[in-house]
């Protein structure tokens, strides 16, 4: 992809009469983490959904790569990473099993996804418990796996909804030094 990461202009989002954003500008440059602050209800997962795709702005536009997002390309929603506030994970699975599911879905061949989900074990101190069920392991390492869901496909851009909430000190700081 060529161009700044992701581009959000004059974003305006209402439901119904109220509008939660309006005239949102913002650019994020590569290799930039950058954080948006505000109080509950101050739409910041509206612009996280919109971001990914998931719901489409009253006004404005968004550039992903220098592309413009349109509703429903796939294509170009794929190349996002998104770590939901909550975890979307299946329970029943095991850690390994959520992370090979997230990569079929992103169309990762088989032994790519295998090689990349241990990649992903090892650097966030997780291999020891990759068999074990998601709803067998702690609210952190839940979190934990949320984020390497998130990354499994290499996304050109990672998007995380307060990411590191019930992370512990060292995931937290593994999430926050990305790359």
């Amino acid at each position: 992809m060529n161009g700044t990461p992701i581009v959000c202009e004059g974003i305006i989002r209402r439901f119904g009469r109220r509008e939660v954003l309006s005239g949102v500008g913002l650019e994020v440059g590569k290799g930039r983490i950058v954080g948006l602050l505000g109080p509950n209800g101050a739409g910041k997962t509206t612009l996280i959904r919109i971001i990914t795709g998931q719901i489409t702005p009253s006004g404005g536009r968004v550039l992903i790569g220098g592309n413009p997002l349109r509703p429903r390309d796939r294509g170009l929603m794929r190349t996002l990473g998104l770590v939901p506030q909550e975890p979307a994970l299946y329970r029943e699975l095991t850690l390994r099993e959520n992370l090979l599911l997230m990569a079929s879905i992103y169309g990762l061949r088989k032994d790519e996804a295998t090689s990349r989900c241990g990649e992903l074990l090892d650097e966030m101190g997780l291999s020891g418990h990759a068999d074990r069920r998601a709803e067998e392991c702690s609210a952190g390492m839940r979190q934990a796996l949320s984020v390497l869901m998130g990354m499994i496909h290499r996304p050109y851009a990672l998007l995380l909804d307060e990411p590191t909430v019930g992370l512990d000190p060292k995931i937290r700081s593994l999430v926050l030094c990305w790359d």
